[in-house]
């Protein structure tokens, strides 16, 4: 893992390397976080080394939030198979801290969370809501806990407070259509869980709920309005 300014790192491919290889061995599945692209290199060239492949699909591992990286190490990911595992409205919530900040202006503004670079480059992706700690009572609501406020954030970048998104968030984001598919199908995908569960079909697991109305109809804050039916 990196510090949220993306700029430390610790240890060398090699080096995690081998303990990919211990982790794998024991039958655990790898989970890493990186924020910036200094962390996603090391990382990418630990799986390739532990692995000793270019194609890793079939281990699942993840990169958790995944907030900053190059064009070329999102196509890296991409012919890997290496899952990125996002928060899709972070950016929107989190711009104004001086680390996120910093972030920027260290890899600057078109390397940080370009979810919509990293869907058309082909990087498997699930997604889940962001739920930060502390600072903000607004962060205990559902607009940041729930599915829906997941949707609302992802979509329109709206900050704490409905701090609006400047441009390039907006450039960056995903649409409900692309959001909904990290959240139920593609999320069961880096679990193994796909034949069991993410779809309604015969066989599998029913996780189900009736909302109110179809998130596809209610853009914007009326997706914060819908309920689920009882």
């Amino acid at each position: 893992r990196d510090g949220d300014t993306g700029i430390l790192t610790k240890g060398d491919p090699a080096a995690l390397a081998e303990q990919l290889r211990l982790r794998r061995a024991e039958g655990w599945q790898v989970a890493m976080k990186a924020i910036g692209a200094q962390s996603h290199e090391l990382a990418l060239d630990a799986i390739e080394l532990a692995e000793g492949s270019v194609d890793v699909r079939e281990a699942r591992y993840r990169i958790e939030h995944a907030l900053a990286q190059t064009a070329e190490q999102q196509g890296r990911m991409a012919r890997m198979g290496v899952i990125g595992s996002i928060q899709p409205g972070v950016i929107g919530v989190v711009a104004h801290w001086p680390d996120i900040q910093a972030l920027r202006a260290e890899q600057g503004i078109e390397n940080i969370a370009n979810w919509r670079r990293m869907l058309d480059a082909g990087v498997l992706m699930a997604g889940s809501p962001f739920n930060p700690d502390g600072g903000e009572d607004e962060y205990t609501t559902d607009s940041h806990m729930s599915p829906m406020g997941g949707l609302y954030r992802g979509s329109t970048q709206i900050g704490v407070g409905g701090r609006p998104p400047a441009a390039w968030m907006i450039d960056h984001a995903l649409t409900i259509a692309e959001i909904l598919p990290l959240l139920t199908t593609d999320a069961a995908y880096p679990t193994f869980q796909e034949d069991i569960r993410g779809s309604l079909e015969p066989r599998l697991l029913a996780d189900l709920v009736i909302l109110s109305a179809a998130p596809l109809s209610v853009p914007g804050a009326g997706l914060l309005e819908i309920t689920t039916i009882p």
